[in-house]
């Protein structure tokens, strides 16, 4: 579900694009509404599955079992570690196309539809070739190390100002590709906390549930910056952050 989010957003930038120009912005609001319309008639298409419970749980033991994670240190972590790769991807996302548009001169019809296609091709490429290298048992922790300071010179190619256009789309792109890798990571680290008192499903519910909360946060944050070097320091951070979080397999559980 996490690495479906990237593509989404990408796929709304590039139907945004064609109504950058004019007045015709209330179309792509349109157009992104109807689209949602058609995703909301879908749903009563699913398939109906059973829930798999064998006895009525009382409205308490749903809500602690709903908050058991949180007794569980590492996967608080792993909640926080994969929480800072997704809010400084949404946060570039969010800032690179009218930062490109501004500092290169180029449309913001051009600079979005650049962000949305470097997003659909390097994320997925870094979730694919980390889950490669993750299924030969390299390090988690040492690749996500590799990751990190891949990301911080990505994010430093693509604010400097200094940097050319090519130079800023590579940096875009490569740190995409870190976004995938990154997310990729912490991912495959989820199997490896859950146990029978924790199933995977509510290790997975509760990690995304620090996603989301970054997702909500993130507007505000990288809105706020009017500045490039705020904006490579918060990837900075939020990297060092993500590295120094990611439980260690040996002592998870």
């Amino acid at each position: 579900m996490v690495n479906l989010c990237p593509t989404g957003f990408a796929l709304g930038l590039l139907l945004a694009a064609p109504f950058t120009q004019g007045e015709g912005w209330r179309d792509a609001v349109a157009l992104h509404g109807a689209f949602m319309l058609i995703c909301a008639v879908c749903a009563f298409a699913l398939p109906h599955v059973p829930a798999m419970v064998k006895h009525s749980a009382t409205a308490r033991e749903k809500l602690a079992a709903l908050f058991a994670g949180l007794r569980h240190p590492p996967v608080f972590l792993l909640g926080i570690a994969m929480a800072m790769p997704a809010m400084i991807s949404y946060g570039t996302s969010l800032a690179a196309p009218t930062y490109l548009a501004k500092v290169h001169g180029v449309s913001l019809a051009a600079s979005a539809s650049i962000v949305a296609i470097a997003k659909i091709v390097a994320v997925l490429l870094g979730g694919t070739v980390t889950g490669a290298l993750l299924s030969r048992e390299f390090p988690p922790r040492r690749l996500l190390a590799m990751v990190v300071v891949l990301g911080i010179v990505a994010q430093t190619l693509l604010f400097l100002p200094s940097s050319p256009l090519a130079l800023a789309i590579f940096g875009l792109m490569a740190w995409l590709f870190t976004y995938g890798a990154a997310t990729g990571v912490c991912m495959a680290t989820m199997p490896a906390l859950s146990n029978k008192d924790l199933g995977g499903g509510s290790v997975a519910g509760l990690v995304n549930q620090f996603v989301s909360l970054a997702s909500l946060l993130t507007p505000t944050i990288y809105f706020a910056l009017t500045h490039w070097t705020a904006y490579i320091a918060l990837a900075v951070v939020g990297l060092v952050v993500c590295l120094l979080a990611l439980p260690k397999l040996s002592t998870a559980v």
